[in-house]
């Protein structure tokens, strides 16, 4: 009764096994066929059941996820400690990283002002399970050349870039 048929209308009538009147029609578009019935004589009939069930698997490719939560700039302040507190800087700041896979992190800082200086970044601890954790990351600066700097403002002077890797 549903065949290939090219496009177009055709109209069929039968009897179906209960002796109840039936119209039948179909519409065929590229192999596809849609049947419409149409009881004839008023009574209600019952659709045919599907004799088989197809299950169509949907799968999802997660793939690699990272999330880095950092709330606020990293602040650097003058680092006391250093051989030349005058144009050493240091700073640090607690991170959120999230992560669908067992990941190793690593960072690294990159002057973005005329302040120029030589830039280092570490993270702690920069080796996480799947999940949740918190990270502290710490910047230090050396050399900084702090006179080509308005006073008195607050500038960005580095940027920190997380490599992550999965592990």
């Amino acid at each position: 009764m549903i065949g290939r048929k090219g496009i177009g209308f055709d109209v069929k009538s039968f009897q179906l096994k209960s002796d109840i009147p039936v119209m039948v029609s179909h519409r065929c578009l590229i192999g596809v066929c849609v049947v419409v019935w149409t009881i004839v004589s008023g009574v209600s009939a019952v659709m045919p059941k599907p004799a088989e069930r197809v299950a169509i698997d949907t799968l999802l490719d997660l793939g690699y996820v990272i999330r880095v939560l950092a709330p606020d700039p990293i602040k650097i302040k003058q680092d006391p400690r250093s051989a030349d507190p005058f144009h050493s800087y240091t700073g640090c700041s607690t991170v959120t990283l999230i992560s669908s896979f067992p990941a190793q992190f690593s960072v690294r800082a990159t002057g973005t002002s005329v302040a120029a200086g030589k830039w280092d970044a570490t993270i702690r601890p920069s080796i996480m399970a799947r999940g949740t954790m918190e990270a502290r990351v710490c910047v230090t600066a050396k050399e900084l050349v702090l006179d080509k700097l308005r006073a008195g403002t607050t500038v960005k002077v580095a940027e920190v870039i997380v490599t992550v890797m999965p592990r």
